[in-house]
Parts: structure tokens; C-alpha cells; sequence
């Protein structure tokens, strides 16, 4: 099944956007990369592939969440 979520400090344009490239409804639209992040966990099964289009900045926190959780090393480690 085909999912979107939105996130940000501009997170409802971005819905808005998907809207109108005729992708469904975002599952959740949140302004913080934890919560962002745990709705797209939530939101998505095992073994299924979530892919993110993001901003430098937005990428950088989004990457800040998943090393505090422990899902990626520190960005300098080889």
C-alpha cells in the first residue's frame, strides 16, 4: 500500500504538494522529525522500504533522530 507523510516547518505545504502530484493523503503530517519519524514506524510494516525526499536541513535532523535512536552511526564514522 502506497503511503506519504509530510514533515517540517513548512509540513502542510508539502502535503499539499503530494496532493496535487496525485499522491493519497499524508498518513500524518507532523512538524518534529521524532514525531515524524515514529508515525512513519507506525505506519509501516516490516520489511517494507520508506524512502524520504527531504531538504539538506530537514535531512539533518531527520538523521539526528535516527542516531539518538541508535539506527545510524555518527554521520563522520566510517
Amino acid at each position: 500500500m502506497d503511503a506519504s507523510w509530510a514533515g517540517g516547518d513548512r509540513a502542510e505545504d508539502m502535503a499539499l504538494r503530494l496532493k496535487y502530484a496525485g499522491w493519497p493523503a499524508p498518513g500524518a503530517i507532523e512538524h518534529e522529525a521524532a514525531a515524524l519519524l515514529d508515525a512513519i514506524v507506525a505506519q509501516t510494516a516490516p520489511g517494507d522500504r520508506a524512502f524520504v525526499l527531504a531538504t539538506y536541513t530537514a535531512m539533518l535532523d531527520l538523521r539526528a533522530e535516527l542516531q539518538r535512536r541508535g539506527a545510524v552511526g555518527a554521520f563522520w564514522e566510517g
